[in-house]
């Protein structure tokens, strides 16, 4: 039985137009999973379900009293509250309530009388169970209760913002991302408990796995279109291969019969016979289906090398990081020459991202030294994508006001690099804040690939 229904939805950015008349239906119980390429709407889709969007036109109908909880694609800031207060922020007045208790019990000094009023309010709110479940949660994945947002990593708040969307125990839970800065065992983690959540799931997700595992049924949105396959993951990518070349071959005949249709009419045409403007319309609808044909863009990968670095690239010797009590690395030995290609893999929290600010020296050590090579032109992909401003142009982020960049010593128009990674005219001129999760990454690859360097250092860039 369904319990969101979207009827006619249609929305643009700009000209872009991101959903055409899309329909959907969702039903009680199912794991539905959203795909489709970067930009495409996903995000948005998401959002209008949750009903923190609305469309241009159309109709989203939801159950009555049905609760809906969200994970974002973006991470949570990095500020001084605890993880606590962002997981009981998710029940708001009774969840304000237990954290002002749970801050005023930890305090060594606390008022006693402040303490007494707080418990007899919550209990008046029978917010006890809303504590325990914060603090099953938070068992759960491990996280640390009195711990400042600031101190994590983005692997940690990750954790953080799951258990936020989760311990309210909705309706329905929508995750866009939800193993984006996740290491290994919480993704099986989150795996896991996903497969034994009683209500409705919809996720967007690139990994393959996840979708394998847990989705039964996908919707692909493409090019405005929404499509639902009411089968698993793999099945999906069959059916839609054998829908693809269905539909390549019907594109091979509009484009033979109009060629054809195009030398006929270049030959002459005796307009006042009927038979000839019958013919002459069809060509004319013939020219619109073809003009009208949804393409997509293809990506054109080029790296702008750089001059070429000494033999030695960096080099840590018997290098330690701490951060307050907690040890990242001790005494590390490393060294990295021209054309290694180095994966580093750990836990979250481990100290992964510190690393990579450690050989790029904009992250100071407690012990031990940090050599560079000779001719070292270092471009950084960092996993909150601070080097992007969000109110200046995409093709301003690229070329910083110029209308060309050089690339291995060509110049090559803005606007013609930015179609390489897939980004249109209007694309171009439009400012960076309306591009989705995706787009964004890929406008910083553009950028960083845009720069001569013989070091590419990336932090998380397949989120």
């Amino acid at each position: 039985m369904p319990i969101v229904t979207c009827r006619n939805l249609t929305l643009h950015f700009g000209t872009s137009c991101i959903l055409d008349n899309a329909e959907l239906d969702i039903d009680a119980g199912e794991r539905l999973c959203l795909t489709g390429r970067n930009g495409s709407g996903k995000t948005t889709l998401l959002r209008l379900i949750a009903g923190t969007s609305e469309p241009d036109s159309g109709q989203i109908w939801r159950a009555p009293g049905l609760d809906i909880a969200t994970l974002d694609q973006t991470l949570l800031p990095r500020d001084d509250a605890t993880v606590y207060d962002a997981v009981s922020a998710a029940f708001d007045s009774a969840g304000d309530l237990l954290s002002h208790y749970h801050h005023l019990t930890a305090d060594a000094g606390r008022n006693p009388a402040r303490v007494a009023e707080l418990h007899e309010r919550i209990d008046h709110a029978d917010a006890w169970n809303i504590d325990y479940r914060i603090q099953s949660i938070l068992d759960r994945l491990r996280l640390p209760a009195d711990t400042a947002l600031r101190n994590l990593s983005g692997g940690w708040l990750r954790r953080v913002a799951i258990a936020r969307a989760m311990v309210t125990e909705p309706d329905v839970l929508i995750l866009d991302e939800p193993t984006n800065h996740l290491d290994i065992p919480t993704i099986e983690w989150l795996e896991s408990t996903l497969l034994s959540h009683a209500g409705t799931l919809i996720f967007v997700s690139h990994d393959r796995q996840l979708m394998r595992n847990l989705a039964t049924a996908v919707v692909d949105i493409d090019l405005g279109r929404v499509r639902r396959w009411n089968c698993d993951y793999d099945t999906y990518l069959d059916r839609r291969a054998q829908q693809a070349d269905i539909e390549e071959k019907a594109a091979e005949q509009i484009a033979s019969k109009l060629k054809r249709e195009e030398v006929w009419v270049r030959q002459g045409v005796q307009a006042r016979r009927t038979r000839s403007k019958d013919r002459v319309n069809a060509l004319l609808a013939l020219r619109e289906a073809h003009r009208n044909r949804r393409r997509h863009a293809t990506l054109k990968l080029e790296v702008d090398e750089g001059e070429r670095s000494g033999s030695l690239v960096k080099e840590l010797a018997g290098v330690t990081k701490r951060f307050g009590e907690q040890t990242l690395f001790h005494d590390l030995n490393l060294t990295i020459r021209r054309g290694d290609r180095l994966g580093i893999l750990g836990p979250n929290g481990c100290g992964k991202s510190t690393l990579l600010r450690v050989l790029l020296e904009g992250e100071p050590v407690d012990s031990g030294t940090v050599k560079s090579g000779t001719r070292l032109q270092a471009a950084y992909f960092d996993q909150v994508k601070q080097q992007l401003d969000p109110d200046k142009s995409v093709a301003d982020t690229i070329a910083d006001g110029r209308n060309y960049v050089s690339i291995n010593g060509r110049e090559v128009h803005v606007v013609t690099y930015l179609a390489n990674f897939m980004f249109t005219p209007d694309h171009a001129r439009s400012p960076v804040k309306v591009l989705s999760g995706g787009e964004q990454n890929r406008l910083l690859l553009a950028k960083l690939f845009s720069l001569p360097a013989n070091l590419l250092v990336l932090d998380e860039p397949t989120n």
